[in-house]
């Protein structure tokens, strides 16, 4: 099924054809679905997870008794996988079922494309987007080989509430999502995440005296050889630090004797057990950020990738240390040159909003 959706994501072609009969088929079908002004609908990753922010807003709205009335709808692509969530009717991602409640949600919740790369005019529906990360890498029509559907999807949904952790992303979402009818600068839930990460203190599967190095690096599609610390090195940090490695969704896990694999826990809860984020270019380090734990760069294909993909500012000016090559990256956490005052102003400078402002502005979207 995922090769089928990376075909027609992937081809001018097909992705037209799909984009006009299911534009076709949903201006049919609202014709004949109700909605209901208390039903939401969450969908986190395209449906491949229950977590990130869309998690975050389910939970805060689920547990306050002002939404005691409303009905919540998860869709995810293995609704068996989540038996554990309570509170929620979970719905399989691209089924007939999917599509009638999509519909008779007033209000849809995600970090992601909600309903399946198609921009159509919903005027009985709430779109609220928490996108998936403040943007370092370009995106949209600065982001080289974009399929034209995603473009198009970029180009057209009609958000009406996009968040922001500041006015950095506030600007560069508002290019990528023109028609966004309102930006709502005023943080993400993440933070929120944290802090729940933080007051249950999750128990992990593994003991160890070592610092916890958490290594998250970005998916490319096209990965220079030296573009990842590779098994030699991270036996070798191995001997200083309990190593935890968490790859993309899209990405192998790399398996090796003591290396915790880190997709197999909450992400938060590894920041929590975390002392030390190593990453290269995903957004994760701005979340990280509020942690106030060391954050290292390690950006081996720095030069490649930036000519590949793209930044909007030169990751430099973030005042967190970069390693071109694993000497480099060794000598910086022996030197341990990640400071405080870096840390603090990257959480001011791309996310300075409390937590409280953005649950009363979330709950605000509802009224």
């Amino acid at each position: 099924m995922q090769k089928i959706k990376n075909v027609i994501k992937d081809s001018t072609v097909f992705g037209f054809i799909y984009l006009g009969m299911m534009r076709a088929f949903l201006a049919g079908l609202q014709l004949f679905v109700k909605v209901n002004p208390q039903q939401i609908m969450f969908a986190s990753y395209s449906g491949r997870q229950i977590s990130d922010t869309p998690l975050a807003a389910f939970e805060i709205l689920r547990d306050d008794p002002e939404f005691a009335d409303y009905d919540f709808i998860w869709a995810v692509n293995e609704p068996n996988d989540f038996a554990d969530v309570l509170g929620a009717k979970k719905i399989k991602m691209d089924s007939m079922r999917y599509f009638w409640y999509l519909l008779q949600s007033k209000y849809w919740v995600s970090n992601a494309s909600i309903e399946r790369l198609i921009p159509f005019h919903h005027p009985k529906n709430v779109y609220i987007q928490f996108w998936h990360g403040i943007p370092l890498k370009t995106l949209g029509h600065a982001e080289p080989d974009l399929p034209k559907l995603v473009q198009k999807w970029y180009d057209e949904v009609e958000i009406d509430y996009l968040f922001a952790n500041g006015p950095y992303d506030a600007e560069k979402l508002h290019e990528l999502f023109p028609k966004a009818k309102k930006v709502m600068e005023h943080g993400q839930l993440r933070k929120w995440l944290s802090d729940k990460a933080a007051q249950q203190l999750t128990k992990f599967a593994f003991d160890t005296d070592k610092p916890v190095l958490l290594y998250v690096p970005t998916y490319r599609n096209e990965a220079a050889p030296n573009a990842f610390l590779n098994p030699e090195q991270l036996t070798e940090l191995m001997e200083t630090y309990q190593v935890i490695y968490r790859g993309h969704y899209f990405s192998e896990h790399l398996t090796l004797p003591e290396l915790i694999n880190g997709n197999e826990f909450d992400l938060y809860d590894l920041f929590a057990k975390a002392d030390v984020l190593i990453t290269d270019y995903s957004s994760v380090f701005f979340d990280f950020a509020y942690w106030q734990k060391p954050i290292y760069l390690y950006e081996s294909d720095l030069n490649d990738y930036q000519a590949k993909r793209g930044f909007y500012f030169d990751p430099h000016t973030l005042g967190l240390p970069i390693a071109r090559d694993f000497n480099e990256l060794k000598e910086a956490l022996a030197n341990q040159t990640c400071s405080k005052d870096s840390l603090n102003q990257l959480e001011q400078r791309f996310d300075p909003h409390p937590t409280s402002e953005t649950v009363q502005i979330l709950k605000a979207c509802f009224k």
